[in-house]
C-alpha cells in the first residue's frame, strides 16, 4: 500500500449532520446539526432563534420568502435545539462547542473550515462583549482571518479598552495572509488614539 493510499484510508468518513455528536458538551442527545445550528444562531443572531429562522429563510430564499424555514430541519435533527446560549454566562459553552468543531475539521483536513470556526468563536465573544478573552483567541487566529479581527478590535475600542485593542493586533502580527494589513492597522490604530489623546 502506497503512502498516499494509507493517508486515504486513515481519515475518517465525512460528517453530514444527523451523526451523533461524540462529545461530552452540551450533555442530552446532540447531532452535529444541533451543534451546527447552535454556534450560528449565537454568532449570528445573538442566541435568537425566531431572529435567526428569519434571517435564514431571507437569506435562502433570496428574500422572496418569509415565514418558517428551519422547522424542517429541526424535525431532521431531532427537535433536539430547544434553545440557544444567551449572553457572556453561556459563552463557555460556545467556546467548548467550537473548540469542538475546530478539532474535527482539522482531524478531518478541512483546513479551512477549522479557521472559520475560530473566526466563529471570535465573533461570539465579540457578541458576548468578553474583550478578556480576546487577546488569547487573536493569537490562535494570527493574521490569516482578518474580519473577526476587525470585530474584536472594534468591540475594544467602542468599550474604551485600547489596551486590548492593541493586544489583539500584536498578537495576531504572525505570518499569514494579513499580516501586512494587521501592521498597517496597528499603527493607524496607534493614530487615531493620538489624535484623540489617548496614546
Amino acid at each position: 500500500m502506497s503512502a498516499a493510499d494509507k493517508a486515504t484510508s486513515s481519515r475518517r468518513p465525512p460528517t453530514f449532520g444527523p451523526e451523533p455528536w461524540p462529545h461530552t458538551e452540551p450533555t442530552g442527545e446532540w447531532s452535529y446539526w444541533d451543534v451546527w445550528f447552535a454556534v450560528a444562531c449565537v454568532v449570528d443572531c445573538g442566541g435568537d432563534w425566531d431572529d435567526f429562522d428569519a434571517r435564514l429563510t431571507r437569506e435562502r430564499s433570496g428574500g422572496v420568502m418569509r415565514g418558517v424555514y428551519l422547522e424542517p430541519l429541526y424535525l431532521a435533527a431531532g427537535g433536539r435545539v430547544v434553545r440557544a446560549p444567551r449572553g457572556r454566562g453561556d459563552l463557555d459553552l460556545v467556546e467548548t462547542l467550537a473548540c469542538a468543531l475546530h478539532s474535527e475539521y482539522a482531524s478531518a483536513r478541512w483546513y479551512f473550515r477549522a479557521r472559520e470556526i475560530q473566526g466563529l468563536r471570535a465573533y461570539a465573544q465579540v457578541a458576548a462583549g468578553a474583550v478578556d478573552r480576546f487577546t488569547a483567541t487573536a493569537a490562535v487566529l494570527g493574521s490569516e482571518d482578518w474580519q473577526p479581527l476587525e470585530a474584536m478590535v472594534s468591540c475594544a475600542l467602542r468599550q474604551s479598552d485600547a489596551a486590548t485593542a492593541h493586544a489583539v493586533l500584536r498578537a495576531a502580527d504572525q505570518p499569514g495572509f494579513h499580516q501586512d494589513l494587521v501592521r498597517r492597522r496597528a499603527i493607524e490604530l496607534d493614530r487615531e488614539l493620538h489624535r484623540e489623546g489617548h496614546a
